[in-house]
C-alpha cells in the first residue's frame, strides 16, 4: 500500500475480527511514521458502529483511505457497493488476501464467503478500466489450495505469478502426552500453570475453553483472556491491544485466534484437544518463537478426541449423480444473459421437493462451488443496487434490510461455462468426479497424517511429515526448506538441524522467466534483474 498511489485503495481480506483489528493498529502506527495516516480506523468488523462504518465508506469515495482490513463477508456484504464505486473509479488498486489457504480450507463448507469472493474480484476487475492486482499470501499452501486458488481467482490467457519461499520453522520443540478423559483436565491446567508464559491454549469448542478459562480464574489467575466465536472475558478489540501490549500472559482460545497475528514472543502453544489436520496443527504451533527463538509446543489428548477431529473433516461434498440433476434444474430454469452465458439462482427447488429451504439452496452452493473447483464453470455477479436507508432507521433496521438484500442478491449468480458438455454426464463422471475424489483424499490425509504422528511420535520424524505434507507438484516439485531438531524423533537421535532459512525462492509465471537471470554483482542472494534475450545478445553486460 505504501507504494500505491495515495489516492488508490488497499484492501486486505483477512479470516478473524482479531487479525483485522491487529493488522489495523499496526498499519496506523506505519502510516503515521510516513505522514500518511488519516487518524481514522483501517479496519471494518460488525460490531463497530453505524457512523463508523459510514466514515469509512465516505473516506473510500473521496480516495483518502489508503488500506483497509475485513472479513470476505464484509467484502461481500455491507462493503460491496462501496467497492464497486471505487473500482469504476479505478480508486481500487489492490486486492490482497491473507491466509490464503481458508479459502480451501473454510471455504466450501463453514464459511462459503471465502471462496465466493472470488466471483466478486471478477466483477471488480471487470468494473475497473485500469485492472487490479489481487495477492494470495500464506506461510502453509498445499497443493491443493494451490489447484484451488488458480481456478478461483486466475484470469483467463494471464498467467498466475507464483513466488515460493516457504520453509519449516526451526524453533519449536514438540511433545505429546496421552492421558484418560478423567485425568485430562487436571493434567491440562497443571501443564498450563508450569509451561513458559507468554502462552497459547487452544481448544476445539468454545465450550471447552470457557471451562479451562474459568477453572484458572478460581485459582487466582488475572493476566489471563478468553477469545472464542462465542462469549469472550472481554471486547475482542480490548483483548487483541491487551494481548499486543503484554497486558496477558495466557489467551485460552478456539482455534481462528492468532491467524496471522504476528506477536513475536509467544513462548507456548498448548493443544487441549487433537485439532482437525496436520495444516490446522501447524499453523496453531506456528504461532510461537517468531522472534527466532526457542518455544515448546505440547499437545494433551485423550483417545476419543480423535472422533471429534474426524468429524470436523467431515466436509460435504455432492455426490455427481445428485450434483449432474441440481446443475441441469439451474442451468435449465437459468435465463440467457450473453454469450452463452446464464444468470442462475440457488433458489431452484430440486426435483422431489415441494418447497423452498435453506439446505436445498446451501446443496445448491455447494453444486455450483465444486463445479467452479473442478474447473467446469465460473461465477461472477452484477453490480448491487442494494436499498436506500432513511436517516431515521436505526442500526438494527439498517442492518436487517441490508442482511435481507444481500440474501437474495447471492443467489443469482452468472455462469460461464468453461466446459461446452457441462451437461453431459461423461464429464461429471470424469472431471468433476476426479476433483471430488481429490478433495475428499486429500481431507483424509491430512486427518490421517496428524493421527499417525500423535500416535507413534516417538518413532515417526514430524520434520519429515510436515516436508511431505507441504511439497508443492502443480509447477514443479517445490519443497519447503528442511529444518527441525524439535520432533521427539530428532531429539532422540540428537538430529539437531540448525540451517540458515529464508534464502531459498522459486518464482513461476513470470514473463521472463525462460529468458536469462542475472545476478547483480555486490547484491545479495535472490535480487535480479532481468534483460529480454533480443537485448543481451547484442550487448556485454
Amino acid at each position: 500500500c505504501l507504494f500505491t498511489p495515495n489516492n488508490k485503495l488497499t484492501l486486505v481480506i483477512v479470516p478473524t475480527i482479531a487479525l483485522a483489528i491487529d493488522q489495523g493498529q499496526r498499519v496506523a502506527k506505519l502510516l503515521n511514521k510516513v505522514g500518511q495516516d488519516h487518524g481514522g480506523d483501517y479496519c471494518w468488523y460488525g460490531s463497530q458502529t453505524k457512523s463508523l462504518h459510514d466514515d469509512i465508506k465516505q473516506r473510500i469515495r473521496d480516495c483518502q483511505q489508503k488500506i483497509l482490513f475485513c472479513s470476505p463477508e464484509a467484502a461481500c456484504q455491507s462493503l460491496l457497493p462501496t467497492l464497486f464505486s471505487a473500482s469504476e473509479s479505478n480508486g481500487l488498486a489492490n486486492i490482497v488476501f491473507d491466509e490464503a489457504h481458508l479459502i480451501d480450507q473454510w471455504g466450501a463448507e463453514f464459511r462459503p464467503y471465502f471462496q465466493m469472493f472470488s466471483s466478486v474480484v471478477g466483477a471488480l476487475r471487470g468494473a475497473s478500466s485500469e485492472g487490479l492486482k489481487c495477492i494470495l499470501m500464506s506461510a502453509t499452501f498445499t497443493e491443493k489450495t494451490i489447484r484451488l486458488l488458480k481456478n478461483l481467482f486466475g484470469e483467463e490467457g494471464r498467467p498466475c505469478l507464483e513466488i515460493y519461499g516457504n520453509f519449516l520453522r526451526p524453533e519449536i520443540q514438540y511433545h505429546v502426552i496421552q492421558t484418560q478423559f478423567k485425568d485430562h483436565k487436571n493434567t491440562v491446567i497443571n501443564a498450563i500453570l508450569n509451561m513458559p508464559k507468554p502462552m497459547l491454549v487452544y481448544a476445539v469448542k468454545p465450550d471447552e475453553a470457557k471451562e479451562v478459562f474459568n477453572i484458572l480464574k478460581k485459582k487466582g489467575m488475572t493476566r489471563i483472556g478468553l477469545f472464542t466465536g462465542g462469549p469472550v472475558s472481554e471486547s475482542k478489540d480490548v483483548l487483541v491491544k491487551k494481548w499486543g501490549e503484554e497486558q496477558l500472559d495466557i489467551m485460552v482460545a478456539t482455534s481462528a485466534f492468532g491467524v496471522g497475528m504476528d506477536k513475536s514472543n509467544i513462548r507456548s502453544v498448548i493443544h487441549i484437544a487433537v485439532p482437525e489436520n496436520m495444516d490446522s496443527f501447524y499453523q496453531q504451533v506456528g504461532r510461537a518463537g517468531r522472534d527466532g527463538y526457542s518455544c515448546q509446543s505440547l499437545l494433551i489428548y485423550y483417545e476419543q478426541q480423535f472422533e471429534i477431529a474426524f468429524s470436523l473433516n467431515n466436509q460435504k461434498i455432492i455426490s455427481t449423480e445428485l450434483g449432474l440433476k441440481r446443475w441441469k434444474g439451474m442451468w435449465n430454469s437459468g435465463s440467457i444473459v450473453d454469450g452463452g452465458r446464464k444468470k442462475i439462482s440457488i433458489s431452484h427447488i430440486h426435483q422431489g421437493l415441494h418447497r423452498k429451504s435453506g439446505e436445498n439452496e446451501a446443496w445448491n452452493r455447494r453444486t455450483l462451488l465444486l463445479m467452479q473447483r473442478a474447473g467446469v464453470i465460473q461465477l461472477s455477479l452484477e453490480k448491487p443496487t442494494p436499498p436506500e436507508y432513511s436517516s431515521e432507521m436505526s442500526d438494527i433496521e439498517v442492518q436487517t434490510k441490508r442482511d435481507k438484500y444481500y440474501a437474495n442478491y447471492y443467489k443469482g449468480f452468472i455462469v460461464t461455462p468453461l466446459n461446452d458438455n457441462h451437461l453431459d454426464q461423461s464429464v461429471w463422471s470424469g472431471v468433476i468426479e476426479k476433483q471430488r475424489n481429490y478433495e475428499k483424499k486429500f481431507i483424509q490425509s491430512g486427518f490421517d497424517k496428524l493421527k499417525k504422528w500423535i500416535k507413534n511420535n516417538s518413532s515417526t520424524s514430524l520434520c519429515h511429515e510436515l516436508s511431505q505434507f507441504y511439497t508443492i507438484n502443480t509447477v514443479d516439485s517445490v519443497q519447503p526448506e528442511y529444518a527441525c531438531g524439535g520432533c521427539p524423533v530428532c531429539i532422540g537421535n540428537k538430529k539437531i538441524s540448525t540451517p540458515t532459512l529464508g534464502y531459498s525462492a522459486h518464482v513461476f509465471g513470470f514473463p521472463f522467466e525462460n529468458e536469462s537471470e542475472l545476478n547483480l554483482k555486490g547484491v545479495g542472494l535472490h535480487k535480479y534483474i532481468y534483460y529480454p534475450r533480443h537485448l543481451y545478445l547484442k550487448k556485454d553486460y
